[in-house]
């Protein structure tokens, strides 16, 4: 008869501290039979009854095959979990009725329920979420209720927790389906105003210097929220792509209603916004058009708002970022603007001798002349032995593309003697031929040549395609 008290379900359940030491250690085969239990605790004296305690963590049961005592451990967590579950389902089948009696009470038709499960990511794992919405068209337009797994760190215990719930009062509910009857005719009303104004907004020109994205230069459509709440709506508020489930406009930071006098309003902020936009693009594509579509720009840094410091030392953490602002002459654009201009490049004529560089600024490059093509390399080397004297004479005489001497090579260094380029001897034997035959190197030498100590790789590669295309590869 064994010594050791039996571990059921009951023992699982009443003797929580043991349940949790086993669910937080790894349940392998002990090497003697039984089952060991990995766990880098030392467990308690009181734990003596179930098994043998190990002084540097962990502990024997000899009574039970490990299968087993993973059943024993986990039997009263899935019973948790299907309580959990039914509670929830049960829950959840409550409320949605409800809201599907409001709905129907309202008379709405283009507005269904839509229940979705999904997963979130973070540091350590995931997580799952179970979650309901108002759609209209695919587009969500109103959150109902949301079931989210518990995040679990690193100490997790692995015991099963009960997931968070949340459901949005039906009184909300209410006050939105309200707004949507009431704003039905308004959006039928307003539509294409609306629309125009989206798509006026969105021309180039609409944000201007100083602005930055949280200035909100373009008209957005806001869905139904709390909007006698002082917030920012910028950042917080939830947006929608359609004017059939608008229930606020913004622009500029200011929120507008679908009303008439909002509307029109509005068309006045636009209109002035317009005309000034036009005005400056003309001017500007005039300079983009001189200026051969060349921009110059200039990197500016900035500073956070909030100064941070390391954990680790407690200096302050260097959070400042560059930016580069773009100009045409002594003008300069916003983001916006040079990316409009960027789309008449196509549009302008390379001048002869030069071509356009890859870069942000498209710059132009004089083409220079291919250099090395009149070079004479001349290798004189080790070409026979007589009574252990040895004879010289040329290996190679001619332009270096030509040359097939691998210089690289041990044995061919060794019975190098010089080598001269252009009747100039070099101070070494070793001649890299890519100089002559890459065009990428050719490229490299041309630009170091012509003033540029350490040309950027988009200088490089656009002079190298031409000569590849001279030398045919």
């Amino acid at each position: 008869m064994s010594k050791f008290v039996s571990i059921t379900s009951e023992v699982v359940v009443t003797d929580e501290p043991f349940a949790k030491y086993l669910r937080k250690g790894n349940i392998s085969a002990a090497k003697k039979g039984g089952t060991f239990v990995g766990n880098y605790e030392v467990a308690p004296d009181e734990f003596r009854k179930y098994g043998i305690v190990l002084p540097k963590g962990g502990m024997i049961i000899p009574d039970i095959e490990p299968i087993k005592l993973k059943e024993v451990v986990s039997e009263p967590e899935r019973l948790r979990e299907a309580t959990d579950v039914r509670n929830r389902r049960s829950a959840e089948e409550v409320y949605l009725n409800q809201v599907k009696e409001m709905l129907a009470k309202s008379d709405i038709s283009d507005i269904q329920v839509l229940v979705k499960d999904g997963s979130e990511y973070h540091n350590i794992g995931s997580s799952l979420w179970h979650k309901s919405f108002l759609v209209r068209d695919e587009e969500t337009v109103f959150d109902l209720h949301s079931e989210e797994e518990p995040y679990r760190g690193l100490s997790d215990d692995k015991s099963y927790k009960p997931w968070r719930t949340h459901f949005t009062a039906l009184e909300k509910i209410e006050n939105f389906l309200r707004e949507e009857v009431r704003l039905a005719e308004p959006r039928k009303l307003f539509a294409d105003r609306i629309n125009q104004l989206i798509e006026r907004s969105h021309a180039v020109g609409q944000q201007v210097l100083g602005e930055d994205g949280w200035d909100r230069p373009r008209v957005e459509l806001f869905l139904y929220d709390d909007y006698s709440k002082s917030n920012d709506w910028g950042f917080f508020g939830h947006r929608c792509k359609r004017v059939f489930s608008a229930h606020r406009i913004m622009y500029r930071k200011k929120l507008y209603e679908l009303t008439e006098e909002d509307i029109t309003r509005i068309e006045g902020e636009i209109g002035k916004r317009v005309e000034q936009a036009t005005t400056r693009q003309e001017m500007l594509k005039k300079l983009f058009v001189e200026r051969l579509g060349v921009f110059s720009y200039e990197s500016r840094t900035y500073e956070p708002s909030e100064v941070r410091h390391s954990f680790v030392d407690g200096k302050v953490k260097d959070d400042s970022w560059t930016e580069r602002h773009y100009f045409l002459g002594k003008e300069e654009v916003t983001r916006e603007e040079y990316e409009w201009l960027n789309t008449f490049l196509g549009e302008i004529k390379v001048p002869d001798g030069h071509i356009r560089v890859a870069n942000d600024t498209h710059d132009l490059l004089r083409v220079p002349e291919m250099p090395g093509r009149n070079d004479v390399l001349v290798v004189v080397g080790k070409t026979d032995s007589r009574r252990g004297v040895w004879s010289y004479g040329e290996w190679f005489r001619g332009h270096p593309s030509e040359c097939q001497i691998s210089f690289w090579h041990k044995g061919t260094a060794r019975k190098l003697k010089s080598v001269a380029l252009n009747g100039q001897v070099q101070e070494s034997n070793w001649v890299s031929l890519g100089l002559w035959t890459d065009p990428s190197e050719i490229a490299r030498r041309a630009l170091r040549e012509s003033g540029m100590e350490n040309p950027a790789n988009e200088y490089v590669e656009a002079l190298a395609e031409v000569y590849r295309r001279q030398l045919g590869k």
